[in-house]
């Protein structure tokens, strides 16, 4: 650990910054409440005048990266703190204000045993990025809502969808067949046709809004900084360009994960475990993390036992060198093999093996990233 000569910990809100500093030379306490607009510079300056170096820290929360990027660019240590990694005590369980919560912050980052762990600050490009993701999922999300709700309200005035082909097969759902037939639907009762009527038109924009989200990633994915990355992980069977992105975005900087392993548990796709002595007991994944990427890698492998054994077919502009084409075709023909294995010699439930798949595949995920950093000549 770095020794700094004064700490300060920070509660941070969007009005408000609550100080609490300490000089570890000679014990001497620092306390600072900083309001209005200009909170942040204010704050700046004052930790400027604090006996050098100074190390500052506060919770992650909903306040984002901005703060310490602005400190960082004074030449000032700043680190955001994982709130589910802070520790408490219990007098600061039955309290809460906002100077205990600096004093909290305070105290674990003066301990020389350090018990927290630090969220990983992105550049602004990189959290554009991640705020364009989680948008078009949170837009995709909606489409399956509106979808839903459209279902709902015909099933209880008793319309289902059940048109077959010729040889049988049913229709699949939310096509153009589904879809003229629904709009031919003529309710008796006006109101709940005009519910319908409604419920379509916002299924319509919500589609469109979905549709054009993907366009802006796809162009995106085509700039410098990612369109490596991309290519590279588009070799992956069951990633596509959107789910690549999604990837490249939500990891950031594949160098902050000094292993696969770092990266599998930061995904949240680790066994959880409850061992004691000699008594080893591992459960369910622990779901930490970030569950966007975590549910599109358990999705894109929802049809890996129809995949087909001979290599992806190469999506047009989006060429890879032969080290990484090398990995992929491991990584395919492993993940498959594996699939097969778990379910069909092992007897483990599909939907646990696709778990599984998905935690072996963001390893994967994370060769190739750091073979793209080679190339590119990053360290």
């Amino acid at each position: 650990m770095q020794q700094y000569t004064t700490y300060v910990g920070i509660d941070v809100h969007a009005k408000s910054l609550v100080c609490k500093g300490v000089n570890i030379s000679d014990g001497q306490e620092y306390s600072k409440v900083f309001k209005g607009p200009d909170k942040d510079y204010a704050l700046i300056r004052w930790a400027s005048r604090l006996p050098d170096p100074v190390y500052c820290a506060y919770e992650s929360g909903c306040t984002g990266f901005d703060l310490a990027r602005k400190i960082r660019a004074e030449d000032i240590d700043c680190d955001i703190i994982a709130v589910s990694s802070l520790a408490r005590t219990s007098i600061e369980k039955r309290r809460k204000c906002d100077r205990i919560d600096a004093c909290a912050i305070r105290r674990e980052i003066t301990n020389p045993v350090k018990k927290y762990s630090c969220v990983w600050v992105p550049s602004e490009e990189i959290e554009g990025a991640r705020d364009l993701v989680r948008l078009r999922v949170t837009a995709t999300d909606e489409v399956k809502a509106a979808k839903l709700r459209i279902s709902a309200l015909l099933l209880k005035y008793g319309y289902v969808w059940q048109e077959t082909t010729e040889s049988g097969r049913p229709k699949a759902s939310w096509g153009k067949d589904h879809m003229a037939w629904i709009k031919s639907i003529d309710l008796d009762d006006p109101v709940s046709q005009q519910v319908l009527n409604g419920l379509l038109i916002l299924l319509d924009q919500r589609i469109q809004e979905d549709k054009t989200l993907r366009e802006k990633i796809a162009d995106l994915a085509d700039t410098p900084r990612f369109k490596p990355y991309v290519d590279g992980l588009c070799r992956l069977k069951g990633i596509n360009v959107q789910t690549a992105f999604l990837a490249v975005a939500e990891i950031g900087d594949f160098r902050r994960f000094k292993s696969p392993r770092r990266l599998s548990s930061w995904l949240g796709t680790t066994p959880s475990e409850s061992s004691s002595g000699n008594r080893r007991s591992s459960g369910p994944i622990t779901k930490q993390g970030n569950g966007r990427l975590r549910r599109a890698l358990i999705e894109c492998n929802a049809s890996i036992r129809s995949r087909q054994p001979h290599k992806k077919h190469l999506l047009k502009g989006r060429p890879v060198s032969g080290e990484v084409e090398a990995i992929a075709a491991k990584a395919n023909k492993r993940l498959f093999e594996r699939y097969l294995h778990m379910v069909d010699d092992l007897g483990k439930n599909s939907n646990t093996a696709k778990v599984a798949i998905a935690s072996e595949m963001i390893k994967w995920i994370w060769v190739i990233g750091r073979q793209v950093d080679q190339e590119l000549g990053l360290p």
